[in-house]
């Protein structure tokens, strides 16, 4: 398995190489980043960057790796709809947290950017097949723009803040919660503990399928 990672932000390096070291021991993973992929998607919608996804996934493939992970739950639909042979994985990082859902049928995704929720959106009705699947999104309104500035621990912070504030209503209107960017994973350090929910990142989750594959 020769695993390569399609990033949209330069920070997702940092941010799943620890996963990758603990769930992937002594396997070389390749980093592939381009920033224009997100920015273009939300300036000018998701399917306008539908051509340069491709193009960045079969370049990773024509590269020889046979297992590619886009980090980007905005893009990741993208991403899985490149057509490719049969022998090449093309997975976004929040499939196997989607997965994750089945079984509940309260679901609430929080997201720092607007345009996460409706691909989030698609893929858990894709996955969940729940009868009685309620699905709501919240956005942590400010969060991205410290993102943006560089400030990632203002980012993370304002996410946990968002988190226990509203935890008492969050426990009783639903079964679980998504981080649906995979950015977000870190504001789970403090607050996975004490929440009464489960609450879900993609990064361990998806590290975790990849090394089951092995």
């Amino acid at each position: 398995m020769k695993i390569a990672f399609l990033h949209t932000l330069d920070a997702n390096i940092k941010l799943f190489n620890p996963y990758i070291e603990a769930y992937l021991p002594g396997i070389l993973v390749h980093h592939y980043v381009d920033e224009s992929l997100l920015k273009n998607a939300m300036s000018h919608g998701v399917e306008s960057v539908r051509e340069d996804v491709s193009q960045a996934v079969k370049k990773l493939i024509e590269n020889g790796f046979n297992t590619i992970i886009c980090s980007c739950s905005t893009i990741g639909a993208l991403a899985e709809e490149v057509n490719v042979s049969s022998d090449i994985c093309v997975l976004r990082v929040d499939r196997p947290m989607a997965e994750a859902t089945v079984g509940y049928s309260k679901v609430l995704i929080l997201a720092a950017v607007e345009s996460t929720f409706e691909p989030s959106i698609h893929l858990l009705q894709q996955v969940n097949k729940a009868m009685d699947l309620v699905i709501d999104t919240e956005l942590v309104e400010g969060a991205w723009a410290y993102y943006a500035a560089g400030n990632t621990e203002g980012y993370i912070k304002s996410i946990k803040d968002y988190l226990m504030a509203l935890s008492p209503r969050f426990s009783n209107e639903y079964d679980v919660i998504l981080l649906a960017q995979a950015s977000m994973a870190p504001a789970l350090s403090d607050i996975k503990k004490e929440s009464r929910l489960p609450i879900y990142s993609s990064p361990e989750l998806c590290l975790q399928y990849l090394q089951a594959k092995l």
